[in-house]
């Protein structure tokens, strides 16, 4: 893992924890949450993209599913993964892709990054088009609902990595897996 995902990853290890995620569940989801931010942290580097405003998504969407013990989830509306985002939409310009493949933290990822790329082409800039991100074409009063959530979720994502990168400790699960010798599980890529 290198130094830039681990802090994604301690980023949202406090996340989980200010959110009042017990320490065994977190442990339970610590290689897909591994595994999901070291797609973060290499999608955004390649990318140029914001790994905050990927955090924010996958938070947003799925808590980062860490208490789900099967791995990410399918919900009612067919979406899919740590994005929760729907087979059909996952960036249509790609190969079509199952339910499973967008479980898989480093396709859901890749994928994630594409759309934001197409929605800030489509529709301005980030910040102001990620309503459409739910919403679709159409930026609905459900969209806007979406995005401030979104806002939210982004700016405390920002604030814990940079205290994280000033070294400060914001949480007992933070310093645990700082810590701690290296990783503890396989994860997969």
């Amino acid at each position: 893992m290198t130094a830039s995902a681990m802090k994604i990853f301690l980023t949202m290890v406090v996340m989980l924890d200010m959110a009042n995620a017990g320490p065994e569940k977190v442990e339970e989801a610590e290689c897909r949450i591994r595994t999901l931010a070291d797609a973060i942290s290499h999608f955004a580097e390649q990318n140029d993209a914001d790994p905050m405003r990927l955090i924010a998504i996958a938070y947003h969407e799925s808590r980062f599913m860490y208490d789900h013990p099967d791995g990410w989830a399918e919900s009612s509306a067919g979406a899919c993964g740590p994005y929760q985002q729907i087979p059909r939409y996952a960036h249509p310009r790609e190969e079509p892709i199952d339910c499973a493949g967008l479980q898989e933290p480093w396709e859901a990822t890749r994928r994630v990054v594409a759309k934001l790329e197409n929605m800030t082409h489509r529709f301005g800039p980030v910040e102001d088009s990620i309503c459409h991100y739910s919403a679709g074409n159409v930026c609905t009063e459900r969209g806007q609902r979406y995005a401030e959530r979104h806002h939210t979720y982004y700016a405390r994502a920002q604030r814990i990595h940079n205290r994280i990168e000033q070294e400060e400790v914001i949480s007992p699960q933070q310093q645990i897996y700082q810590d701690m010798p290296g990783n503890r599980c396989q994860c997969l890529r």
